[in-house]
């Protein structure tokens, strides 16, 4: 590989006029396509050599074909597409062509016949293919990499495909993909699959592994070294730098000893995705640290208090001695931490991917619907936890009298050693607007808990949901919930425990029905 990525000429040269190579791929089409004259299909070059032998090559099998790169003149180009979707060719085979912008939705097969080491590109590339089209029922994509340099990620590829729900690309390899949306598959030839786990293996990040990383960035991207790129970079989620001691700030001076409490606190902080509360911190956090503020709105005290209970979890600011919650964030303004918590957060605001709105219509509470936080953030927003209060949570539900609100704490996957038998209810969504719940096995269907549920409308009471799909992540992190907001009453049945069905007033959002949905119950 050469600075930024691979040596292009090499690649073209140890990839273009390989016969070997052209006839394996030729004998995979015949193992993994149904009907070739049903194939419109992209191949993914390396050079514009590259493009044509394969092109040659696939002429020569009776599979009509041709090539094109970014300097073939329009015409020509539209004339390609126009054969592809009427069946007079098989494949296009392009270079730094149909990355993106450009849509044939008929294209029913992708090859990918050269390592990209951009994972934005991949999915490009990837996309080209999963346009929907009538008549189109499935995409069949064929990789053939292969023995790609040491440094190709194929983790980052994986974890792409797989989603927030693959816990382990590795187990996922291993185990064939149980975690794939029905109707998708992915096979591994056996060589392949023992190449690829030992690749994840060799780029495992341990201490020495982002160490190196670290030093070697500039020769290995070309970009300019700071948190964001060299987290997008090398596709590391910061919790993991956390996970295994080490923070960006001791990269950055390899003399700092880290302190452990401040690394558990900057990783617990990698799961904040509320915009208004980051924009809020973003602005508070600076005064403190310059020693200009004094008195402060009940709406910026509760932002301070999510996250003093972010950096202590379960001791409120006059626990540890301190007068209010602003002499309890000098800790961390004041500390070797704080501008790497300042580029934290600035990270996790570039990667909300979801609109977020005001949860409710209280002035004072910062919590927003379709963002997660950890049950203490969520009691801190709503002002349960305080500078002088604070209180275990020992059940997955909390009713708080002063705003009429029962909260339900919900896990969705209880196969986990956590939890017993008894407690692993069946709380899934049905649809985008209806939820089962089941209630704790001793609430019985006339005690005052379960009469308040059932008649909160009447009351004036508000039922507010919030859900995650396991209890711990992979970085040993204990997983926030995500607000999924307030619904209403429809159903019940049983008792002790009781099943609700409840609507929520708000629409499930695509991204969270695959967490919430049935299929995630063991």
């Amino acid at each position: 590989m050469e600075r930024g990525g691979y040596d292009l000429k090499e690649l073209s040269n140890v990839l273009s006029y390989n016969k070997a190579r052209a006839i394996m791929i030729l004998k995979s089409l015949d193992r993994y396509l149904n009907d070739i004259d049903t194939v419109k299909g992209l191949g993914f070059c390396v050079s514009q050599e590259h493009a044509t032998y394969m092109a040659k090559i696939f002429n020569e099998a009776d599979i009509p074909s041709l090539a094109l790169d970014s300097n073939s003149p329009k015409d020509i180009r539209e004339n390609a597409k126009n054969k592809l979707v009427k069946g007079e060719i098989k494949f296009i085979f392009v270079v730094d062509l149909y990355n993106e912008g450009v849509d044939i939705p008929e294209v029913n097969t992708v090859l990918f016949l050269r390592p990209t080491e951009s994972l934005t590109v991949f999915l490009q590339q990837l996309g080209r293919g999963l346009r929907l089209c009538e008549g189109k029922d499935s995409l069949t994509v064929l990789d053939y990499v292969g023995q790609a340099n040491k440094k190709y990620r194929y983790a980052d590829k994986y974890q792409a495909l797989l989603g927030v729900n693959a816990l382990s690309v590795s187990v996922e390899i291993k185990n064939g993909f149980p975690n794939l949306p029905k109707g998708c598959f992915i096979t591994l030839e056996k060589k392949a699959q023992d190449y690829v786990l030992n690749n994840i293996k060799q780029s495992f990040n341990s201490k020495a592994n982002i160490i190196e990383k670290f030093n070697n960035f500039g020769n290995d991207s070309g970009l300019e070294l700071n948190y964001r790129n060299f987290f997008d970079y090398y596709n590391i989620n910061p919790a993991k730098l956390y996970k295994i001691g080490l923070s960006y700030t001791s990269l950055q001076n390899p003399k700092i000893v880290d302190d452990d409490k401040f690394l558990s606190f900057l990783k617990r902080s990698t799961q904040i995705n509320s915009a208004a509360w980051i924009k809020r911190l973003l602005s508070i956090l600076p005064q403190i640290k310059e020693s200009k503020v004094n008195n402060i709105s009940e709406y910026d005290r509760r932002c301070l208090l999510m996250l003093h209970y972010t950096y202590e979890p379960q001791k409120s600011p006059k626990d540890l001695g301190y007068s209010n919650v602003i002499e309890s964030m000098k800790d961390i303004v004041n500390s070797i931490y704080y501008d790497e918590l300042i580029d934290l957060l600035n990270y996790n605001f570039s990667k909300i991917d979801i609109v977020n709105s005001q949860l409710i219509k209280l002035s004072d509470c910062p919590l927003e619907l379709y963002s997660s936080y950890s049950n203490a953030q969520i009691l801190a927003g709503f002002g349960e936890y305080t500078e002088d209060r604070y209180f275990p949570l020992t059940a997955g539900y909390w009713y708080i009298e002063k705003e009429k609100t029962d909260i339900f704490f919900v896990t969705l996957n209880k196969a986990e050693k956590h939890y017993a038998p008894e407690v692993k209810y069946a709380d899934y969504s049905i649809n985008d607007t209806l939820f089962h719940w089941q209630s704790q096995n001793k609430t019985d269907i006339n005690s005052k808990t379960a009469r308040r549920y059932i008649n909160h409308r009447s009351t004036g009471n508000k039922i507010l949901l919030c859900v995650r799909n396991f209890r711990q992540n992979e970085y040993e992190l204990a997983k926030n919930h995500s607000i999924l907001g307030f619904c209403d009453y429809v159903s019940h049945e049983g008792s002790r425990p009781i099943s609700f069905v409840w609507k929520m007033q708000n629409k499930i959002p695509a991204k969270f029905i695959e967490k919430t949905s049935k299929l995630m119950v063991n």
